[in-house]
């Protein structure tokens, strides 16, 4: 049976999906996912359990604009300056998502 903080960031990873399919790659965007990290990074049982790493990695592959944008106004955003520094391989960082995300999504199934 999937707990609670479980349960919450699978739904965070499936708008996170979300976030890259239907935002294009520019400043319209910046203030969804300056959002989304923030969410992810302030909440403490978030904070401990979301990859990090990897969803910065695939936000850099797939906006690279965006990830600019949002690296430099990440003086407001400690969190994102200190993240960002950390080297992942997107290809890496892809499959440890998905990997992730269906191990979640198998534990909502009570029958799986």
């Amino acid at each position: 049976m999937m707990k609670q903080n479980e349960s919450e960031l699978s739904t965070l990873l499936t708008y996170f999906d979300r976030l890259l399919k239907e935002y294009p790659d520019d400043a319209s965007s910046f203030f969804a996912y300056k959002n989304f990290l923030k969410v992810l990074v302030d909440h403490p049982t978030y904070s401990r359990l979301w990859p990090s790493s990897e969803i910065l990695a695939v936000i850099a592959h797939k906006k690279p604009r965006l990830f600019d944008l949002l690296k430099k106004h990440s003086a407001d955003m400690t969190y994102f300056y200190f993240l960002q520094s950390k080297d992942v391989d997107y290809h890496q960082a892809e499959k440890r998502l998905s990997q992730l995300h269906k191990a979640l999504q198998k534990d909502k199934d009570p029958i799986g």
